[in-house]
């Protein structure tokens, strides 16, 4: 069996001395797990963060399968000296390994993370659309309450949906303010994966 697309890789475990077990975020087939055989000793070893074209082979589908990668570019070259830019990527990318089922395509996740690698787009922006992609979309236009579209000022931890100032002045306590802030994000991917969770909203 053989799969090819382009892809990134986000993530990178050793295997035995010369082996590496990788992920790699692909355009056609989302997550794909695979081999990259002497990826500890090779010259052109593999790095978290390069994107290229990716072709997946195994015997069966089952099986673990091996990577062959031709590399293309390093999506964090440019933003190395920036350490702010850097852990942006560093943790989209392995937020993406840690919660992508595999083999399921989310194209338009693929894109906004090339476009977060290029600045392009805010790490707030990218979490909250990874949200969506995993089926907990906030829905931030209208009280989920009473259906005003207006004076939105909580949103509800448990729906993801925004709560007008009347209604939620009497639970302020269990309901997180507008704007939207990574904590609040981080506290919703928290419900769907084992993260860990900003110490105040515990």
């Amino acid at each position: 069996m053989k799969l090819e697309s382009v892809g990134i890789i986000v993530e990178l475990r050793p295997f035995g001395e010369r082996d590496t077990i990788a992920r790699v975020f692909t355009q056609t087939y989302g997550i794909l797990t695979g081999m990259f055989k002497a990826g500890q000793v090779s010259k052109s070893r593999p790095m978290v963060g390069q994107m290229g074209k990716v072709s997946w082979n195994a015997r069966v589908e089952s099986q673990l399968g091996s990577f062959h990668f031709e590399n293309e570019k390093n999506l964090v070259a440019d933003i190395f000296n920036d350490k702010n830019a850097l852990a942006r990527a560093s943790a989209a990318f392995a937020l993406l390994a840690a919660m992508l089922p595999e083999r399921e395509a989310y194209p338009n996740l693929y894109m906004d993370t090339l476009a977060l690698a290029a600045s392009a787009i805010s790490y707030l922006d990218w979490e909250i659309r990874l949200l969506s992609e995993l089926g907990y979309a906030m829905a931030l236009d209208i009280c989920g309450n009473c259906g005003k579209c207006d004076n939105l000022e909580f949103i509800s931890p448990k729906t993801a949906r925004a709560i007008c100032a009347e209604c939620g002045l009497p639970f302020e306590e269990k309901l997180f303010k507008m704007p939207i802030t990574l904590d609040t994000t981080k506290y919703f991917l928290s419900q769907i994966a084992d993260l860990p969770v900003a110490r105040h909203l515990v």
